[in-house]
């Protein structure tokens, strides 16, 4: 798919992997599920800024902090503007902003993408409802239809979702499965009908764990979770897409207000890679 915020914010089919275990086991958790809109909307958020440091020496250097993302609210916690930001020139170009407007008491959504020079690459319009996603068509720059993701649901959760391209044949979909209300299964499956990678998922009390497969039945991606009162704070991950050797990332949040990221410590194979502190800002 010829879409900015695919080939841009998540840049390779590793990644998007393991942004999808990571939304996953976030998200389908019922026992830890956080909706952060409604807090948003409760503490009166006008706009998050993460500062982000590199690390020095194998400690993080506080001198060389500069703006990574703003994430800017509406009176009801959803997000209207996300802005993010590299600092050097082999990621600057990653670097894209997402303005948001609503519609129809939130039942529509358009969203316009722009790189980091501020030059319009993709358009979103969603059809939602309750803040469930229903469709999604994706436009060019110059306002061609792309693609098309339709989405499914039974009486309770998201079953099925379906990629199609602009002439509207099936490229790819998704199929979910739930045990006790709780996904535990993930299968994407080419056009063709063949898997093209699946994730499992299981839950213990207070962490979660996601693994991920490719086509040959491969381990792509091993993933870890754990919970405080619903939220996320430590998120560690494994990937073995390099046939001779495995990377180990880890990620260890703390929270501000006893909800909202506070600071985000990350780690790659055990030695400290950066941090991100975070500000919120609230309404007057």
């Amino acid at each position: 798919m010829e879409i900015y915020f695919m080939r841009k914010k998540i840049c390779a089919i590793g990644f998007i992997l393991f942004f999808i275990i990571n939304l996953i086991s976030c998200n389908n958790d019922n026992k830890n599920i956080f909706n952060e809109r409604e807090y948003i909307k409760k503490l009166r958020v006008e706009k998050i800024v993460g500062i982000k440091y590199s690390s020095k020496f194998g400690k993080i250097d506080t001198t060389n902090g500069f703006v990574s993302s703003v994430s800017t609210y509406d009176t009801n916690g959803y997000v209207i503007k996300s802005e993010i930001y590299f600092n050097d020139e082999y990621t600057r170009d990653f670097g894209y902003t997402e303005i948001l407007s609503f519609a129809n008491n939130y039942k529509n959504c358009r969203t316009e993408v722009y790189d980091y020079k501020s030059s319009l690459k993709n358009i979103y319009i969603d059809s939602l409802n309750d803040d469930r996603y229903l469709q999604r068509k994706i436009f060019d720059q110059n306002n061609k239809l792309t693609n098309l993701i339709k989405y499914k649901y039974d009486s309770e959760n998201l079953i099925e979702i379906l990629f199609y391209d602009s002439t509207g044949k099936l490229e790819s979909k998704e199929v979910i499965t739930y045990k006790d209300n709780k996904q535990v299964k993930s299968t994407t499956y080419n056009e063709n009908n063949a898997i093209k990678y699946k994730i499992i998922l299981e839950y213990y009390d207070n962490y979660s764990f996601s693994t991920s497969y490719n086509k040959e039945g491969k381990i792509d991606y091993k993933s870890k979770k754990e919970f405080r009162n619903g939220l996320t704070t430590l998120w560690e991950y494994t990937s073995y897409l390099n046939e001779n050797d495995s990377t180990i990332y880890k990620e260890e949040y703390t929270y501000q207000d006893s909800t909202l990221y506070k600071q985000k410590l990350k780690y790659r194979n055990n030695e400290i890679e950066s941090a991100v502190v975070y500000t919120i800002y609230k309404r007057q």
